[in-house]
């Protein structure tokens, strides 16, 4: 079919206008002809090209190639064939191409050739990329727990994701009057240094968009010394010619602003600005987000160092009597969660009996802190004004608190350790206990077997006043420790607290020869590993 030259003229254009190469293969010789566009496409002149598959072939990606031939091989006379690949330049670059094709018959009706078109379809490639590359940034950002994390993920993952040479995350500090940057490596040493903290009103472009909420696009050095002479600074430290400056809000709050630098001039077009723009979007909402935990990070600190303040205050050291020696320890939680209303006490009653108290009031906030305090203060005055065994005082206790209108729950063991002359004559002391719901007292014999004081314990305090509650008693020879705690020192995660417990008895067990205050140290340490998940009192009397 013959096609006059105003026709060919207009396929011209249409091809011209599309950007489409032209390419014919011949399959009985592998002769392959190209035009100029599908040329240029790989990177060459038309008279660079040797006209043969070969020629392809060789400039055609090698994880690309199988698939690119595997397609070839399957088109058959009159098929559609489709097919992208990358194309290699001579400088080693890659552009992404897509052909297509159709097979065409020869007179005996085989396939004689291949003829088709081909597009440089690089720049949907690129734009895809970045896509996906800045979902993955967007995630990385929503796992970002403070400033640091958060900045590194934006200027080293996002400045990657945008093809560009560098960046910085600039942060308003209005109290000072500055903005703290966080920048990438690449820019160097010397500009982290120099520009580390900027005045907020200051010339530069990060501090100007971070004070007025205004883009800067300087696509080159004259862009940049237009804006302001200052950026000269910038040029000769950074060695970056292209600079783009977004700001980061928080709702219609200025937060700061995004800064990005490449290291050639560049040309912002519309779908790079938009693309720019919402990743400063990104940047500004995980900053927001980081903020809002870090406060509420500051205000837990504050409130579990306030808690913790008042409860060791009123962890005063406990007296030593004669022939006993006492030991005890506080440790809080290790995780910032709020202290709880663990406590101990120890005092000697008007009789001379040495009166014990191991606690932990129910829950873990400055209530109950306050809760402990009260009932550790109504329990040593209570047990100090009537002189009476354990259960009594804590029977006593629990009608105080029902009159008083104190609210809370809390676990509880009241020990009593005295000695009559008829015990002194056996070198023996009698401990006398009542459980409220808490954890057994382990005791230490002088031939290093310890045993579990078990009794069925009691209701905890703050549930009924009708409660009837029991005293369990044993005498105690010289030699023995006795050790009193709460469930921060044997509970675990996934574990029961029977199993925590033996732990606890076999741990004392090996360790009960040391020296008291050692072997407090050392109960905490095997227990917690020096980092507890729950706060921990404790309370050891060694019997002399």
């Amino acid at each position: 079919m013959r096609v006059d030259q105003s026709t060919a003229l207009r396929l011209q254009l249409a091809q011209d206008a599309a950007q489409l190469g032209y390419w014919d293969y011949e399959v009985a010789t592998a002769k392959l002809v190209w035009d100029e566009a599908c040329a240029a496409m790989f990177g060459i002149s038309l008279e660079e090209f040797e006209g043969a598959l070969s020629a392809f072939e060789a400039r055609c990606h090698a994880d690309d190639l199988p698939r690119v031939q595997a397609v070839l091989a399957a088109t058959g006379p009159g098929d559609s064939m489709e097919t992208t690949y990358r194309a290699v330049q001579p400088d080693g670059s890659l552009r992404y191409l897509l052909s297509r094709g159709q097979g065409v018959a020869g007179k005996d009706g085989d396939l004689e050739r291949l003829v088709g078109v081909v597009l440089d379809v690089t720049r949907l490639h690129r734009g895809a990329d970045r896509l996906s590359g800045l979902a993955r940034v967007a995630m990385a950002l929503a796992g970002a727990d403070d400033d640091s994390e958060l900045t590194r993920v934006v200027i080293e993952q996002g400045a990657a994701v945008l093809g560009a040479d560098g960046g910085a995350v600039c942060i308003r500090d209005d109290a000072r009057g500055v903005i703290r940057l966080a920048m990438t490596d690449s820019l160097g040493e010397e500009v982290q240094l120099e520009f580390g903290e900027l005045p907020l009103d200051g010339p530069l472009p990060g501090s100007y968009t971070a004070r007025t909420g205004e883009e800067v696009w300087l696509p080159n050095r004259a862009a940049g010394l237009a804006f302001t002479p200052a950026m000269q600074i910038v040029y000769d430290g950074t060695d970056r010619d292209a600079w783009a400056v977004l700001p980061l809000r928080s709702g219609d709050t200025l937060i700061g602003s995004l800064v990005v630098s490449w290291a050639e001039p560049r040309t912002f077009d519309e779908e790079e600005r938009e693309l720019l723009a919402a990743f400063a979007a990104q940047t500004a909402q995980a900053l927001d987000r980081v903020s809002a935990l870090a406060a509420e990070r500051r205000q837990a600190e504050e409130a579990r160092r306030l808690s913790e303040t008042l409860q060791r205050s009123l962890l005063s050291a406990p007296p030593q009597p004669d022939d006993l020696q006492v030991a005890v320890r506080y440790a809080p939680a290790s995780q910032q969660a709020a202290v709880g209303g663990d406590w101990y006490d120890g005092f000697v009653v008007p009789d001379g009996a040495l009166t014990l108290v191991i606690g932990d009031c129910v829950g873990h906030d400055r209530q109950a802190a306050a809760a402990m305090a009260t009932m550790r203060n109504l329990l040593r005055a209570t047990a100090y004004a009537i002189g009476e065994p354990p259960a009594a005082v804590l029977t006593a206790l629990e009608r105080a608190l029902r009159g008083l209108e104190v609210d809370g729950l809390a676990t509880c063991l009241l020990a009593r350790i005295e000695q009559t002359a008829e015990l002194r004559a056996r070198q023996l002391r009698r401990v006398t206990w009542s459980n409220a719901g808490h954890m057994p007292p382990l005791l230490r014999q002088p031939d290093g077997r310890v045993r579990l004081l078990s009794s069925e314990p009691d209701l905890l305090l703050g549930l009924s006043v009708e409660s009837v509650r029991c005293d369990s008693s044993i005498d105690v020879a010289v030699g023995a420790t006795l050790v009193l705690y709460t469930d921060g020192l044997v509970e675990r995660r996934g574990e029961d607290l029977d199993t925590g417990i033996e732990r606890l008895r076999v741990t004392v067990e090996e360790l009960g020869h040391l020296e008291l205050e050692e072997l407090c140290d050392a109960l905490l340490e095997r227990m917690t590993g020096g980092s507890a998940e729950d706060d921990v009192a404790l309370l050891t009397v060694r019997f002399k």
